[in-house]
C-alpha cells in the first residue's frame, strides 16, 4: 500500500526560501553600490588626470597655465560633463584658489559631483599640478586609491 505524497512546496520552504535571498540582498546590495561609486571615481579621476595632461602640455609649450585648454576627448572647462555624465570638470584655478594668472605656476583642476548623493563619501576631486590629489569629503587615501 503506497500512499501518494503531494507534489511542491509548502508554505515553509518557499518562506525559508525568500529569506535566505532577503539575506543575501542585503548584504550584496551595500557592496554594489559602494562599487558603482567607486567607478564613478575612477571617471573622475580619468577626466582629471586627463586635463592636467593638457595642462602641462600647455605649460610646456608656452610656460603658464591656461582656463580654455581642451583636454583630450574634447573635455572643455565648465560646459562638459565625464562620459556618464556624473561630474563635470570646472574651470582651473591657481592652487591658493585665486583666478588663474599668466604668472600662475600651480592650477588646480576640479571635478565637481554633479548630484551629491551619489557619492557621499568623497564628493568632489581635486588634482594640483603638483600632484596634490583631495576631495572636498573624504581622505585622499579613500578616493584617490579606489
Amino acid at each position: 500500500m503506497s500512499r501518494n505524497r503531494p507534489q511542491g512546496f509548502t508554505l515553509i520552504e518557499l518562506m525559508i526560501v525568500v529569506a535566505i535571498v532577503a539575506i543575501l540582498a542585503t548584504i550584496a546590495y551595500p557592496s554594489y553600490l559602494a562599487q558603482v561609486q567607486k567607478s564613478r571615481r575612477a571617471e573622475a579621476q580619468t577626466m582629471l588626470l586627463a586635463a592636467m595632461q593638457a595642462e602641462e602640455r600647455f605649460y610646456t609649450e608656452n610656460n603658464a597655465y591656461t582656463a580654455t585648454v581642451l583636454a583630450p576627448g574634447g573635455l572643455s572647462y565648465s560646459s562638459d560633463k565625464s562620459a556618464e555624465g556624473h561630474y563635470q570638470l570646472i574651470k582651473p584655478t591657481a592652487c591658493d584658489g585665486t583666478a588663474l594668472a599668466a604668472d600662475s605656476t600651480c592650477v588646480l583642476l576640479t571635478a565637481k559631483l554633479l548630484d551629491t548623493t551619489l557619492d557621499t563619501k568623497c564628493g568632489n576631486l581635486t588634482l594640483n599640478s603638483q600632484g596634490v590629489k583631495n576631495s572636498s569629503i573624504g581622505t585622499p587615501s579613500t578616493c584617490w586609491n579606489s
